[in-house]
């Protein structure tokens, strides 16, 4: 009977200290997602050839703290872009080899978006 107490208060500490340490992913409120995706379609609209569809399928903070804005481009080609979560200014940005070229004017240096 104590050897089955003390199993039990055990696994009871084990998940009590396991859901006190647990901490849900920081949300960005939705204004700043909706910021986030107007401004990443303005970047791949202004700056990439061909663009008939830009579907943003999620905002989250990435593992670094950062921004990241996912999603998909002419229904076939995958995006990543990190973004500045204040200026939303777009950082860096990944893409498959279906993506759209970039447009020859903003080879040089990123067309205004």
């Amino acid at each position: 009977m104590k050897t089955r107490k003390s199993y039990l208060l055990k696994v009871f500490f084990m998940m009590l200290l396991l859901t006190g340490c647990y901490q849900p992913r920081a949300d960005f409120t939705q204004e700043v997602v909706q910021e986030a995706e107007t401004s990443v379609k303005s970047f791949i609209i202004n700056n990439y050839q061909e663009v008939e569809v830009v579907k943003v399928e999620d905002v989250f903070r990435n593992s670094s703290g950062g921004m990241s804005v996912t999603g998909t481009v002419n229904k076939n080609s995958c995006f990543h872009f990190f973004v500045d979560e204040y200026k939303f200014v777009v950082g860096s940005v990944e893409t498959d080899e279906n993506f759209p070229k970039i447009k020859e004017e903003c080879r040089e240096a990123i067309c205004e978006y």
